[in-house]
């Protein structure tokens, strides 16, 4: 009865947004709908030398994820970009694919000369797969868990796709504590955090109709390593907004009373919880020490320690836009579906480059920036969050930049 409730839910839902087939890809035309563009164009402000100006994002990683998301469907290795293929259609059918850093084209990672790679015997098959990471030389993936506890794992396998290992039985351990599902909500620095939940009947307010839920029976943690013997429940308030890089951020009540709440570090070594600001009524990136975004056409620069508001630049732009934060550059995008143009800049904050989405996209122009690496900047179809584009940062400032495009073979 669950499942075909959650069933349910999922079809309508997939009627709503439309679903992208891997056929699709080949061709933007089938990606939507492409919004027109309101904003002017704006000159770049630097000439040369797009990486100039110190960067506050930690340069620790191969590649980094766009800051905003939690449970992900992509990975990066120093050799090349994973994805998750998930199939809304069939839960049961997901692949994991792969791309070296250098190349335009995904395959699924499966490299054995049998496998016709379309069933459940091939290496790149994971069942009901969700959360995908990369750690220390090897790929951790959750399988199972999206309707029920049926099959539900942490799976650890080499950067190939070869020797599926179960690392943590979610199913076992939560049915152990009385859980009916889990939810993974992320795999980073050497943990698995993830919450298990109860079905629970709620009534609606409006029609007094049933309804089944998941609730939430608090945050766990599990060492990667094995060191840690079962999972541990961790006592934190809050809500797991996503990694900063270098900040995991909680979003919880602050003691001004603030309406949004506040915004916390979350230690998961210590399990403690530090206060870094109020919530500033926009997204953008918050490290340990400051926080960038934008606000009222500006590029702002917060500092935790006072609390001051800096502006960095005047963009010139109106209307509602995100600014992702990568070590080696910002990017400005629309929240608001008014501009099709993502702005780039190096962190000495001049506009170092404007590059227009080309290709049909359903969906705000913040989404579609979903992954940096060291050359490039990775954009998504949004609607699946599939790898559809790219951005040589080689390109920036030399009035050549354009967008690359994916294939999938």
């Amino acid at each position: 009865m669950r499942r075909a409730i959650l069933m349910i839910v999922l079809a309508t839902t997939l009627l709503l947004t439309g679903c992208i087939k891997e056929g699709d890809k080949s061709d933007p035309g089938l990606l939507g709908n492409l919004e027109p563009d309101y904003t002017a164009d704006i000159e770049p402000t630097a000439t040369y030398d797009w990486m100039k100006g110190e960067s506050p994002v930690e340069n620790k990683r191969i590649g980094i994820l766009r800051s905003g998301i939690t449970s992900t469907q992509y990975a990066i290795s120093p050799t090349g970009i994973y994805y998750l293929q998930k199939d809304f259609s069939d839960f049961s059918n997901n692949y994991i694919w792969y791309c070296d850093h250098g190349s335009d084209t995904f395959v699924k990672l499966c490299g054995r000369a049998d496998c016709n790679h379309d069933n459940t015997d091939c290496n790149a098959y994971v069942y009901e797969g969700s959360v995908l990471s990369f750690y220390h030389g090897y790929l951790y993936v959750m399988s199972g868990g999206m309707v029920d506890l049926k099959g539900c794992q942490l799976i650890r396998m080499k950067p190939d796709g070869s020797d599926h290992v179960q690392v943590l039985d979610f199913e076992k351990y939560v049915k152990g504590i009385g859980g009916d599902m889990v939810s993974c909500e992320l795999i980073t620095d050497g943990y698995c955090i993830f919450t298990p939940k109860q079905w629970v009947i709620t009534e609606s307010s409006d029609d007094a109709s049933e309804q089944m839920e998941g609730k939430s029976m608090g945050y766990y943690i599990y060492k990667l390593d094995g060191s840690m013997e079962q999972p541990q429940k961790v006592n934190i308030s809050g809500m797991l907004m996503y990694n900063c890089s270098d900040v995991l951020l909680m979003l919880g009540s602050s003691d001004s009373g603030n309406e949004s709440g506040g915004y916390f570090h979350w230690d998961v070594e210590s399990g403690s919880k530090t206060f870094l600001t109020e919530h500033p009524g926009v997204p953008g990136y918050f490290g340990k020490n400051e926080a960038f975004y934008s606000k009222d056409g500006n590029i702002i620069r917060l500092d935790y320690e006072t609390q001051k508001e800096t502006v960095m630049v005047n963009t010139h732009l109106g209307g509602n836009y995100y600014l992702h934060c990568f070590p080696d550059c910002m990017i400005l995008a629309s929240r608001n579906d008014k501009d099709s143009k993502l702005y780039i800049y190096n962190w000495a904050f001049e506009l170092v480059d404007t590059v227009a989405i080309s290709y049909p996209h359903s969906g705000r122009t913040q989404h579609l920036v979903v992954a940096e690496t060291a050359e490039r900047i990775i954009l998504s179809d949004y609607t699946q969050g599939a790898p559809v584009a790219y951005i040589n940062k080689s390109e920036l400032g030399t009035d050549n930049a354009k967008i690359h495009f994916f294939s999938f073979a």
